[in-house]
């Protein structure tokens, strides 16, 4: 866990973290979901995979190239992955 403390602190201190947060195990999760007006609630995460979304970091850099060095320093990549997404941007 100190590798990731490490990490996120070394994003806020070359100012491009946007925000961060652990997430709970995907064992916790609630399932929401509506069909026919119907309210169903499944304990549990949406579909059982061997990898879980854990947290994110939130980052602003000037391109792409520069977000994936980023999360080449993660330490997730050591055992696991990383996935990098954009943020959609409305007008």
């Amino acid at each position: 866990m100190g590798r990731f403390v490490a990490f996120t602190q070394a994003l806020a201190e070359s100012g491009v973290l946007r925000g961060a947060e652990h997430l709970q195990p995907a064992d916790t999760a609630t399932t929401v979901r509506v069909r026919d007006g119907e309210l169903l609630l499944t304990d549990g995460p949406h579909a059982d995979v061997v990898e879980s979304f854990g947290g994110f970091w939130i980052v602003e850099a000037p391109d792409l190239d520069t977000v994936l060095k980023y999360a080449a320093d993660c330490p997730a990549t050591d055992l696991g992955s990383v996935e990098v997404r954009l943020l959609v941007e409305l007008s």
